[in-house]
This record gives structure tokens, sequence and C-alpha cells, in this order.
């Protein structure tokens, strides 16, 4: 039976303020505010912020812009109905409540379990628990102090470094080294670059791949980044893929290195003296801090006591990747567990649909069917068996409900810059490339990255950030 203890109470869990998760909570959030429904958000973060990954680069050599990336949650609920704070919120009327700080464990059809053994109850629930990815893209600090902190750690390493190696040529690699490359070298140093100037960084990318970016991108962009980033004086290797200690593999990078050099290498930290890494091509490349810019994990193993609870018989997770699978209206991909949700990194819908902007929309289809959901009383009909699964109640009412599919784009779409003033583009399967490109991302995602948007989103400007 719904997990309601009362007919005019739901309660929606969203695990994760992520992009994704952020835009789902305020969305469903929003319903409550227009008076159609008393709804409980609880809001599930392992962190005490939002940490806006898109500025994240610009950030490792930026120590002013840092601060403006980790925006706290607490106003999440407040910036949708113009309050100043989420605390305001927690009344009879809106009684949304933030759990910051815990992670999640255990999923069941009607509950979930965080890593205190605290238990919360739901009568939907929206998974948005994304993906780990290496430093400097995402950090792993759990406050925005020690964030702030773990990016001053990179930032101080690449000031310090003289050969910096970059692994993974997609969107993040070309842009960390876009934007060391902009802080440290000259534009148009592809043929004068002196390696003795000590400001300078002699910066190596390293892909697997043909081309730079994911292949369906076509090789046009590619070239037309490799080509930028070359003018900058950064030396670019396609089809190499490095052999680097554990905790480096993916696919650009192999763990099988047993060489005595792979033994002293450190991934994300400067080394005391340069070392030398082969490719299994059997080129060397010599280096004295190593940045990974590959290898999402995506976080989704307290799947498995949904499966366990349930009985279901299909598969909740790709066996692969183990992204969760799910349906275009993003459920999960089980006729068992309708009410459940999963948008963001951790689902297995293609990577290009899950850049910041493209998550959101899938937060915000997620919101409005169960909106729908809730407008049809699904969860005051469902009743669920002893294995989990719902009866013919709620099924029989499902067939009756049209819900939204996620809005779509051309997964050939991006802007990537190269610094603050270069970079190039692909808006639905159209390059666009040299200085028409360059002025394209500088005015509309080089100019800010996009900060001041998702400041206002969660309630804050850059002077209050600033100045915390």
């Amino acid at each position: 039976m719904s997990s309601s203890s009362s007919s005019d109470i739901v309660k929606v869990v969203v695990v994760g303020a992520s992009y994704a998760g952020g835009a789902a909570a305020q969305a469903i959030a929003k319903i409550q505010a227009q008076g159609s429904y008393k709804i409980q958000v609880t809001l599930v973060e392992r962190r005490d912020h939002f940490m806006h990954a898109v500025g994240s680069l610009h950030a490792t050599v930026d120590s002013k812009f840092a601060p403006n990336i980790f925006i706290p949650i607490d106003r999440i609920f407040a910036a949708e109905s113009g309050k100043k704070d989420s605390k305001d919120l927690h009344d009879d009327d809106h009684h949304h409540v933030i759990k910051q700080g815990r992670t999640l464990t255990e999923v069941h059809p009607h509950h979930i379990v965080l890593d205190d053994g605290c238990k919360i109850e739901f009568d939907y629930l929206v998974l948005a628990t994304g993906s780990s990815v290496a430093a400097p893209a995402k950090t792993v600090s759990a406050t925005r102090e020690d964030g702030i902190i773990e990016l001053e750690g990179y930032r101080n390493a690449i000031e310090q470094a003289t050969k910096i190696l970059i692994v993974g040529g997609g969107a993040v690699g070309v842009e960390l080294a876009g934007e060391i490359a902009a802080k440290y070298n000259e534009y148009g140093s592809k043929s004068k670059t002196s390696w003795s100037d000590k400001n300078k960084k002699e910066i190596t990318l390293v892909h697997n791949g043909e081309h730079l970016m994911p292949g369906n991108f076509g090789s046009a962009l590619g070239e037309d980044l490799k080509r930028k980033l070359e003018n900058y004086g950064v030396k670019v290797f396609l089809k190499e893929k490095l052999a680097l200690p554990q905790g480096g593999n993916d696919d650009n990078a192999d763990d099988s290195s047993s060489t005595a050099a792979a033994t002293a290498i450190k991934v994300g930290s400067r080394m005391n003296k340069p070392v030398i890494v082969k490719s299994q091509n059997g080129t060397e490349f010599e280096t004295d801090l190593i940045l990974l810019a590959v290898g999402n994990k995506v976080n989704s193993g307290y799947l498995k006591t949904l499966y366990q609870s349930s009985s279901t018989s299909g598969a909740l997770v790709d066996s692969k990747t183990n992204q969760i699978l799910v349906k275009d209206t993003m459920q999960l991909d089980d006729q068992a567990f309708p009410h459940i949700f999963s948008v963001g990194d951790v689902n297995n819908y293609p990577y290009t649909e899950k850049y910041a902007f493209k998550a959101g929309l899938q937060g915000e289809t997620a919101a409005k069917n169960i909106e729908i959901l809730i407008y049809a009383g699904y969860h005051t009909k469902s009743k669920l068996n002893s294995n989990g699964r719902d009866e013919a109640n709620g099924s029989a009412l499902l067939k009756n409900i049209k819900l939204k599919a996620a809005s779509t784009f051309p997964s050939n779409t991006a802007m990537v810059p190269i610094g603050p003033y270069h970079g190039s583009a692909q808006l639905f399967g159209f390059n666009v490339t040299g200085c028409i490109g360059d002025f394209l991302v500088k005015v509309t995602k080089g100019k800010d990255l996009f900060v001041s948007k998702y400041q206002k989103l969660f309630g804050y400007s850059g002077h209050e950030l600033a100045t915390a």
C-alpha cells in the first residue's frame, strides 16, 4: 500500500542535488507552491552544496572563480518560493526536508535507507545519484569549504608543474587543456613557444580516439579543437592508450603496466621529478603532473536491495556499465516500479544526453510525470504484493495515463570552450568552427560558464558566494 499516512500528503524523495536531481526537486516543490497538493519533498544529498561542474575546470586556474561553483543547497526550495531561506519552508504548509551529508545505501519498493540507518518512506522516488569522475572535473569533498581547498590543491599542482599530461580527449580533457593553456601560454604559440620560459606549461593531451571528442561528433569538430589547442602550444596525440598504475584505468589507460616508472606515478598530484609514461604503441611521454579526464563510474550500487526485495524478473541496471535502465519517461524500465524514476548520469541514456542542461530536462520530465501520477491518484490506488510488485489496481490505472517522454536533442550538440576566448561548437549536427565558433562559445558559455544561472536557481548570488 502507499506509504502516505494521510491521503492529502504525498511523499516524494529525491536523492542527489545534481543538475538533474536539483531540477526535479524544484519542479516537484513548485507543484506544492501552486497549491494543487500537499507534497513533502525530501532531498537527500551527500554534500552540503551543489558543485557546478561546468565551471570546475576554469576554477582550477582561477582562485577567485572557485567559490562561485560551490553553491550551498539550503535555499533550493526557497528559490522556487521566493523566500530567502529554505528553513522558512519547514512549517505546516511547506514541510520540505533537506538531508545533507547522507549517502543512500538501500532502495526498497516504498522506502530508502541512508548510511546512518535512517529510513525514509516515499510514494515516489527520483534517483539522481550521478557518477564519480576524476578530479578536478568533480571534487569528492562533502563540504563546500573542503571542495574549495581540494581544487586549490590541483591549482597549486598545475602552477608548480612544468610538463602536464592530460589523459582523455573528450569535452572535459579538451576544456581542461584549454583552460591551463589560456592561463599560462600565448595563443598562436604553436611554432614559437619556448619551454624555457618558466611561466609557460608544456601540455600534452592524449586521446585513444581518431579525433578529439566522442565519435558521434564526427571529425570536423575535433580537428578544429585540435588546431586551437595547438595554437596554444598544446601537443595532441591521437590513437594512443596509456599504461598507468591501478586507479588510472579507463578507455584511455590500462593498469597492466608493471614498469618501475609506473610505480612512481601519482595521478593528480605533482611529482618531485618527471617520469616517463609509455603508451601501448610505445610512445613515451615525460611528465611531472598527470590529470585524468576520463572514467565515469556511476553510483548505483544501492539498487541491488530493490532487486532482492522485489524479486523482479528483469535487470534493473546495465550489466556492463551499472547504469540504471530507464524508459523515455525516466521511470525504471520495469513495470513493477512505475513510481521510481532515475535521471542524469546514473541512468542508461547516452552520455551526450547528460550535459548540464539536458540533465535538467530529464529532471523536469520526471517531475512532470510524478505530477501526472499524483493527479491520477496512482499512489492511493496501487497495492504491493509480498514481493513488492504493483498489483492490479495501480497497473490498471497506468494503462489510462499518458506520461511525458523526455525531450531529446541531437546527441551531437555541444559547445566546447578553449579558455575564455576560443572554442568550437556543434549544434544539431552543424559545425560552428573557426572564428565564428570562437565568438559563439565566448558569448554563450565562455562568458561565465553559466555560473550565474545556477547560482540563481539555488537562491544565491555571486557576491554572497565570493565573500562566504
